[in-house]
């Protein structure tokens, strides 16, 4: 027998079997000294046991020294006197898996922990090793590979902005506002086609030959004015050339247009450019059956430069294209009715490019003209139209495009009426006129990006123009067709109501919260002035030039030229 050993050495006791192989553990020793006896009283022996203390493990490294927070990290620790271990510790959660190899090294399997440095404990009989940061937890970097569908990720609290600042975004104003926009200068377009058709024939109630026409209305440019001040003094017989009397070939003074019934003229120029235009021969005397209908069409493509009140200096441009198709009939001497249908394209781009707006419409529209009394005419039109407009909005800081379809639909009524003096080779009409448009777009919502795209109510809006003033012309005969030059003055008072659109985001709908984005109620008044000269063949076969200028505060046109032909059919 040994005479000392260590605590759970084994000690073989020959003479007794009683602690054959077994620990002092086992015996319940405890560290100190002992004395053992064994034998018969008369015979008894001793002896003297030293039990000493195991020492205390130690901890020098771990590897890898640093996992992931979710745990499930093999590891290898070393150190000494790691024999008998009973538990290992990293950041006081109990690791699995634990082997004691030898008294230098243990394997292991890290539990779940906090991210942070931790320590590692191994416990034995001898006690357990102190404090140390030996490893390490760290967070699982973010994954660069495709996403886990399964898995719901909401990123609205960080990206979705309040939708108040959404919807005072600088694009969605102008996206709105070139919408309403286009509805209304394409319902213009047709009031004015319509409504110049009809000037055309107030004078004498006579239908023009069946002809198509087209204008085109461009800005205007300075260098374009003093040429057409020139035209306009030359057409209207301002000049003081000697070679101006020359043209004038028309002598003979024609009865008044309102008079009733047929009318019998004499034999001049004014009286064969009429026959050749309604395909009579020439003679003497004639008399004329005017045709009871007439094909007419005439287009528009306008050009405009829109700016808001509020940023006068950044104009955008506005392409309008309106064609009308109308059909006349004469109902009596002194009365017109007919029938048009419109078609329209318009676009608007801008500088800084904050997304297109494009869009396509319809019209269908009734009128109709008569005279009554001494020169009065009165002339009215009714028209519906629809809309559908597309295009896209681009975010005013750029993080994201939407792409958006709107339908909508338009009303509009024209209503006048006029005194037509003939003072032959002159004309001149006094005019009041009153137009209401009416427009009403339907909701939609945008397409994309879900934190961004937005969706709109329904709204509506009214404008309204009155205007009062003159126009003159005057016929000129050359070359066996007639040149008509005119100028036309009026004042203007346009009205338009104020409007309310309501904004939510596209993905929650109105439930969600609507922001009201408020427009207010805008008058204007403005005069207008406008010079011309159409060149007509007896075939129906023109051309004609234009110069408008507007002299107030309408801030769809300042000034612009007008280029127009017509082609007989």
């Amino acid at each position: 027998v040994p005479t000392s050993s260590r605590l759970n050495d084994v000690i073989n006791v020959a003479a007794s079997m009683t602690y054959a192989n077994k620990t002092l553990a086992d015996m319940g020793l405890a560290v100190g000294t002992l004395t053992c006896s064994w034998g018969p009283a008369l015979d008894r022996q001793s002896m003297t046991i030293s039990v000493l203390s195991s020492p205390a493990p130690a901890v020098t490294s771990i590897s890898p020294n640093s996992g992931a927070t979710t745990g499930g990290t093999a590891v290898t620790i070393t150190g000494t006197n790691l024999t008998g271990a009973t538990g290992v510790m990293i950041g006081g959660v109990s690791a699995t898996n634990v082997t004691v190899l030898n008294a230098t090294t243990i394997t292991a399997t890290t539990p779940a922990h906090a991210s942070g440095s931790t320590s590692v404990e191994v416990t034995t009989p001898g006690g357990a090793n102190g404090a140390n940061t030996l490893f390490t937890y760290e967070s699982p970097a973010a994954s660069l590979g495709a996403p886990d569908e399964a898995a719901p990720v909401d990123i609205a609290e960080s990206r979705r902005v309040a939708l108040s600042t959404a919807a005072q975004d600088a694009s969605v104003g102008r996206t709105q506002g070139a919408q309403r926009s286009q509805a209304r200068l394409f319902s213009q377009a047709q009031l004015q086609n319509i409504s110049d058709h009809l000037e055309g024939v107030r004078h004498d109630f006579r239908l023009r030959p069946n002809h198509f026409g087209i204008q085109l209305h461009i800005p205007s440019m300075e260098p374009f004015k003093p040429l057409m001040a020139k035209l306009a003094e030359v057409g209207l017989g301002q000049s003081g050339s000697a070679s101006a009397p020359a043209v004038h070939r028309v002598v003979a003074k024609d009865p008044s247009p309102f008079a009733q019934g047929d009318q019998r003229v004499t034999r001049d120029d004014k009286a064969a450019f009429e026959d050749r235009s309604l395909g009579v021969r020439e003679s003497p005397s004639i008399e004329r059956d005017p045709e009871r209908f007439s094909l007419w069409s005439a287009g528009t493509i306008d050009a405009a430069w829109f700016s808001t009140d509020d940023q006068p200096e950044r104009a955008r441009k506005i392409r309008v294209d309106g064609l009308t198709f109308g059909l006349d009939y004469k109902a009596g001497p002194r009365a017109i009715v007919g029938a048009a249908f419109g078609l329209g394209y318009g676009s608007d781009t801008s500088a800084e490019r904050l997304g297109t707006v494009k869009s396509n419409q319809r019209s269908l529209t009734g009128y109709g003209l008569m005279g009554f009394g001494d020169g009065w005419v009165l002339d009215g039109l009714l028209g519906y139209g629809s809309q559908h407009f597309r295009g896209d909005r681009t975010l005013s800081d750029g993080l994201a495009t939407l792409t958006f379809s709107r339908p909508g639909r338009s009303a509009f009524l024209s209503g006048g009426v006029s005194k037509v003096f003939d003072f032959q080779p002159w004309r001149m009409a006094l005019f009041l006129r009153e137009d209401v448009t009416k427009i009403r777009l339907n909701r939609y919502e945008e397409v994309g990006i879900a934190d961004h795209a937005l969706g709109y109510q329904s709204m509506g809006s009214t404008s309204s123009n009155a205007s009062a003033g003159l126009s003159l012309s005057k016929d000129m005969y050359l070359g066996g067709g007639r040149l008509t030059t005119s100028a036309k003055l009026s004042a203007n008072r346009g009205y338009s109501n104020a409007t309310s659109q309501g904004v939510f985001y596209a993905d929650v709908g109105p439930v969600g919260g609507v922001y009201a984005l408020e427009q207010q109620a805008m008058e204007q008044t403005f005069g207008a002035l406008s010079l011309g000269i159409l060149y007509m063949t007896p075939s129906g076969d023109g051309v004609d030039i234009g110069w408008m200028r507007s002299l107030g505060s309408n801030r769809d046109k300042s000034a612009r030229l007008r280029f127009g032909v017509n082609f007989a059919l």
